[in-house]
């Protein structure tokens, strides 16, 4: 909701309308090709995430329930603002990274690349709490065939000092 700039008072209309209106502006056939792509992808995931919540608009936005069936997530406090590099670096190591934004916070790493169950890891970071948190959620298509978040988490060599 952050992300699409809406609220939970908003009805499915408003949203969608808004989604459509940033993605216009900031689409990489419009504007700068490498910065407006990675907004797009984030818009795009952030619009999936709250059309999969509220099944395409059907229902209303979960009130205290940030995931939905296809996904999970995991908030991780961090030490180190060098953090954000670590795992960029881990992320290499656990699947293919395919966006990252130091200034908004964003890391997408995609799981089991060119298999039939395909998973993407979005970390965002919180730098402005003491201590930082990263908060990781993973996105599939089908959940019983996803990795587990916790395993995934624990192959980042940076948190399992934490």
């Amino acid at each position: 909701m952050k992300i699409l700039g809406v609220t939970a008072e908003m009805d499915w209309e408003g949203i969608r309308n808004i989604y459509r209106k940033k993605i216009q502006q900031i689409h990489p056939d419009r504007t700068d090709g490498d910065r407006s792509t990675g907004e797009t992808v984030e818009l795009n995931l952030a619009f999936e995430v709250l059309s999969q919540a509220t099944d395409g608009g059907r229902n209303p936005i979960p009130i205290g329930q940030t995931t939905s069936d296809l996904s999970q997530e995991i908030a991780v406090p961090i030490k180190h603002i060098d953090s954000f590099h670590q795992i960029i670096e881990d992320g290499h190591e656990i699947g293919d990274v395919t966006y990252v934004s130091e200034e908004e916070g964003l890391i997408q790493v995609l799981l089991n690349a060119g298999t039939q169950y395909e998973s993407m890891l979005l970390i965002a970071f919180d730098f402005s709490t003491e201590p930082a948190t990263a908060l990781f959620t993973m996105e599939s298509d089908d959940r019983s065939k996803a990795p587990d978040l916790d395993a995934v988490i624990a192959r980042f060599a940076n948190l399992q000092a934490l």
